[in-house]
C-alpha cells in the first residue's frame, strides 16, 4: 500500500474464509485521490459499493515477510458464564408494537424510549 499511500494496515483471521488478509480502511473523502493515484501508477482497479480491490503491483520476494510484519488485530473475545442477560417482559415489546411512530411528536418518542427504559431497567 506504500506504493499509493501510506495508510494504517490491518491483519486479520477470517474465519468463513479460512485465511488471513491485510486490508485497509479510508475515509471516503480521499476516495477520488486514491483511484487517481492508482490510475496514474497503472494499477488495476476493481470497485464495487463495499470493496475496492487494487492489483499490478510488483511481486517481489518479500511479500509473505511483509504481510507478517502487520501488526495482526485480535479479536476480544466474551466469556459467555460473565454475561448477564436480562429478560424483558412481553408487554415491553407489545408496547413498542403498539407505538404508532408515526403519529407522534419527537417529543412523545423520546418520552416513550425514556418509559421503555425505565421499566427494562425495573425502575417503574
Amino acid at each position: 500500500m506504500q506504493q499509493i499511500k501510506n495508510y494504517q494496515l490491518t491483519r486479520k483471521f477470517f474465519k468463513n474464509i479460512g485465511t488471513e488478509l491485510v486490508y485497509l480502511g479510508f475515509p471516503d473523502k480521499v476516495l477520488n485521490d486514491v483511484l487517481s493515484l492508482c490510475k496514474t501508477k497503472k494499477f488495476e482497479v476493481k470497485q464495487n459499493n463495499e470493496m475496492l480491490e487494487i492489483a499490478g503491483f510488483d511481486a517481489h520476494d518479500g511479500f509473505e515477510n511483509w504481510k507478517k510484519s502487520v501488526e495482526k488485530t485480535e479479536l476480544s473475545t466474551v466469556n459467555e458464564e460473565s454475561v448477564e442477560y436480562k429478560t424483558v417482559s412481553g408487554s415491553v415489546f407489545r408496547k413498542i408494537l403498539d407505538f404508532l411512530l408515526a403519529e407522534r411528536t419527537p417529543l412523545d418518542c423520546q418520552r416513550f424510549i425514556l418509559e421503555l427504559k425505565n421499566t427494562i431497567n425495573g425502575t417503574i
